[in-house]
C-alpha cells in the first residue's frame, strides 16, 4: 500500500511508474492507492529569473499562489512529478506546493488501482498558451496499463530505492535499501530546454 504519512522534509516516488501514454509519457500508479495517502513527496526546484517561460513550455511548474502566475514563476520539480498527466474533471492527485521550502506532496484524492493514470488538475490550466488545445471543462480518459509488471520493470523512471532526507543542514541523497554491486540505483529522463 501506498505510504500515509506526509512527509514533508523528505523525498521519495515509491508508488510512481512513467510509461507511454495517449500524450506522451505519464505517470501511473505502481500499485493500489487509497483515498488521503502520500503518492509522492518532493523537491520543486526554482527557475531564477526570467529565463523560462512555462507560457510556452509545459514542462514546468507554476510556482506562484498569484493569480495568473502575475510573478512569472516556474519551477521543475523531483522524482516522477513532470510526468503527471491533467483532467479538468476527475483527476485523481492534488499537489499541495511549499512556496517557502520548495517542496511538493502529491496526495490521492480518491481511491486509484494499480496501473491507473495519475492525474491532478493542472493549477495553470485556464492561462497557460502551452494549455490552450487541453480541454478545460472536460474528463480526459487514460487507458488502465496493461502487464503492469512489465511496466514496472520497464519504468522510464525509477528512484524508489532512494529518498531525500534532511542531513547535516542539507537535503541529502540516501539509499533507502540494500543495493548489490551493479544493480540499478535510479533511472530517470531529462527534460531538454533553453534558456531565454
Amino acid at each position: 500500500m501506498a505510504a500515509e504519512i506526509p512527509l514533508y522534509d523528505q523525498c521519495f516516488t515509491l508508488n510512481v511508474i512513467v510509461a507511454d501514454s495517449p500524450f506522451g509519457d505519464g505517470a501511473y500508479a505502481k500499485c493500489d492507492i487509497r483515498k488521503g495517502c502520500v503518492v509522492e513527496a518532493g523537491l520543486a526546484i526554482p527557475f531564477k529569473g526570467n529565463n523560462v517561460d512555462g507560457n510556452e513550455w509545459e514542462f514546468v511548474f507554476t510556482w506562484s499562489d498569484s493569480e495568473g502566475n502575475s510573478e512569472g514563476r516556474w519551477a521543475t520539480g523531483t522524482g516522477a512529478s513532470t510526468f503527471y498527466n491533467t483532467s479538468a474533471q476527475d483527476s485523481n492527485t492534488e499537489m499541495h506546493r511549499d512556496f517557502i521550502g520548495n517542496t511538493f506532496v502529491i496526495v490521492a484524492t480518491r481511491d486509484i488501482k494499480a496501473g491507473e493514470a495519475l492525474t491532478h488538475r493542472y493549477k495553470s490550466l485556464n492561462f497557460r498558451k502551452c494549455f490552450q488545445n487541453i480541454p478545460q471543462d472536460g474528463k480526459t480518459e487514460f487507458p488502465m496499463l496493461e502487464n503492469l509488471e512489465q511496466c514496472i520493470a520497464n519504468s522510464k523512471v525509477q528512484c524508489d530505492g532512494i529518498n531525500v532526507q534532511p542531513l547535516f543542514g542539507k537535503r541529502t541523497a540516501l539509499a533507502s535499501k540494500p543495493f548489490k554491486a551493479g544493480e540499478v540505483v535510479e533511472r530517470g529522463l531529462y527534460r531538454v530546454f533553453y534558456l531565454l
